[in-house]
């Protein structure tokens, strides 16, 4: 295993992850055209955390809270596609996020090291936090089409009405997300697919 190389002066690119340059631009354009709480579902090492920040903080919204969901647990799919320059156990990766948003000095995030399914409960409890509807949901968690699906029907009831909701590694074909949303959208006729990359 080597040490993953870190170079927080690039900002969000600088940190290891799978977050490819397109995708965050594709991030930052659904954030810079939403209002409402900003979430994440699945964080790593940060990248996708402070690709989000940084086009909410460009816009100067940071009334908008930023919250991310990961409960590192080991063996996780992230862990196990770790290689070369990007192996991380879920500690250090849970570390470097944390070192990361500090590095960055990022106000009004919030993190939870807690499973992402249950976190729609969290947040909803959450004094901070309940007020807010969520305009950007990203996710980019266990990869299964099953646990997708379960995902987006525990957060929908905190959704803004124009609110976009990223997946990444959609098209992917190991992971089935692509059938898993095509028959969520035949049962969900109010749900638009905007964009498919």
């Amino acid at each position: 295993m080597t040490t993953p190389k870190v170079e927080f002066v690039a900002g969000w690119q600088g940190l290891p992850g799978w977050l490819a340059d397109v995708e965050g631009e594709s991030l930052q354009a659904a954030v810079r055209s939403t209002s409402g709480a900003i979430v994440e579902l699945g964080t790593w090492a940060g990248r996708s955390l402070l690709c989000l920040a940084a086009a909410r903080d460009l816009a100067q919204q940071y009334d908008r809270p930023l919250v991310s969901f990961d409960s590192y647990p080991e063996a996780s799919q992230a862990q196990e596609a770790a290689a070369g320059d990007m192996a991380l156990t879920p500690a250090e990766a849970k570390s470097l996020s944390n070192v990361a948003c500090a590095w960055f000095c990022l106000k009004n995030v919030f993190r939870f090291y807690s499973d992402a399914l249950a976190g729609a409960e969290e947040y909803r409890k959450h004094p901070q936090l309940a007020a807010h509807r969520i305009g950007c949901l990203y996710i980019d968690d266990h990869h299964t089409g099953e646990r997708l699906i379960a995902e987006i029907e525990a957060w929908e009831p905190l959704l803004a009405d124009e609110c976009e909701v990223l997946i990444h590694d959609f098209p992917h074909e190991p992971y089935g997300l692509e059938a898993a949303v095509d028959r969520f959208m035949l049962d969900h006729p109010e749900w638009v697919m905007v964009e498919q990359r």
